[in-house]
Order: structure tokens, then sequence, then C-alpha cells
């Protein structure tokens, strides 16, 4: 496998997309549509990398974020924070709550492969 990706988008439009276009990678894939079940399925899962939106109802992915990267378990794993909202404010909130970085809605592809690629291969060289 090309490692395992969960991705987090209350935007069932998004999810399908990065279903789609992740899975013809050979990317194990599996979504959440909220805070609380990003949690979850962080801990079921064990994905080697988060796509995660920032806004979100109930618990944003500010909030998602901080928990994943305290956690000792789970403090490793890659995320890249995405959003609409591409304010410098946001970026700085993302990265300071731990995310390794910070990608615009409308997703580019390309840019987002090459980012995914980059930030696993170290994860992945040492399965």
């Amino acid at each position: 496998t090309a490692g395992r990706i969960l991705v987090v988008d209350d935007d069932e439009m998004i999810r399908k997309f990065f279903n789609r276009f992740l899975s013809s990678f050979g990317f194990e894939l599996d979504f959440a549509e909220n805070g609380f079940e990003a949690g979850l399925k962080t801990v079921q899962f064990n994905p080697h990398l988060i796509i995660l939106d920032l806004i979100m109802p109930e618990m944003d992915g500010f909030a998602v974020c901080r928990q994943i990267k305290q956690q000792s378990g789970t403090a490793g794993i890659k995320i890249i924070a995405i959003s609409g909202y591409n304010t410098p404010e946001n970026i700085d909130r993302a990265l300071t709550a731990g995310a390794d970085i910070f990608m615009p809605k409308p997703i580019d592809a390309d840019r987002m492969v090459t980012t995914i690629n980059d930030l696993m291969a170290p994860a992945m060289s040492s399965v």
C-alpha cells in the first residue's frame, strides 16, 4: 500500500473528490465528516497522514489538530490542513495547532499529491 490517509471534511463533495482522486494512487482511505469522528477514526484506522478541513461544525479542525499532535500515540501523524478561508490568521492558527502544511481550497490536485508523497516518504520508508 502507498499509505493510509484519513480525509476529514464535512463537505461530501470534497470527500468524494479525494476518494476518486487519491484511490487512483493506491492510497488506503478512510473518511470522517466531523471532528469527533476524526478522533475515533484516527485511533481505529491509524493513518499515516490526515487531510483536515479547518472549518467544520461542532469540533473544528484546529481543535482536532491540537488533539492529535498532543497525544504521543498520534503525534507523528502528518497533517495537511485545508480550508477555503485562506487567510493569514487561519494559516497561522493551523500551523500553531500542529499542522505540517496548509493548502487552500479549491485543492490543486498535483500539488496535493506531491505534498502527500513528500510528507509520507519518511513514514513509508520505515515500513
